[in-house]
């Protein structure tokens, strides 16, 4: 086997595993279950709201409406890969890494009653405080 093909075995073995771990993590979590939180809050009242989510970090006016805002920063670690050495001479290493994972979460209120939400970030999915509204 020669050493291009050693390298480009081992890089493609690499981006496999990375995409496996970031795949773990997003089945975490997922998008669409996270809009499903989200959606089961609509009509839901602030005080309720804030019951289960805490606080918001912020709250705006703007229109007649009111503006919660949450978010959320995490630090997620992602292990490096080891050397393949198949003669000798060890290729394809990688360092370890951290990524941070962040959510930025808006409910939108019409008489103390949640209207509409919107999200952003790359960490957004269903975390402890985010819990469906029953």
């Amino acid at each position: 086997m020669s050493r291009l093909h050693t390298y480009a075995a081992s890089s493609r073995a690499r981006f496999i595993a990375a995409s496996a771990v970031l795949g773990a993590l997003a089945s975490c979590a997922t998008t669409p279950e996270y809009e499903a939180t989200l959606a089961s809050w609509k009509g839901g009242q602030e005080s309720e709201l804030i019951r289960r989510w805490g606080p918001p970090r912020q709250t705006y006016e703007a229109r007649g409406r009111k503006f919660l805002v949450y978010e959320s920063h995490r630090i997620v670690f992602i292990p490096g890969t080891a050397a393949v050495s198949p003669n000798g001479t060890p290729i394809g290493a990688s360092a370890g890494m951290d990524i941070e994972m962040t959510c930025k979460t808006t409910f939108e209120l019409e008489d103390a009653a949640v209207v509409a939400t919107s999200y952003s970030g790359n960490g957004c999915g269903a975390q402890r405080n985010s819990s469906y509204r029953r």
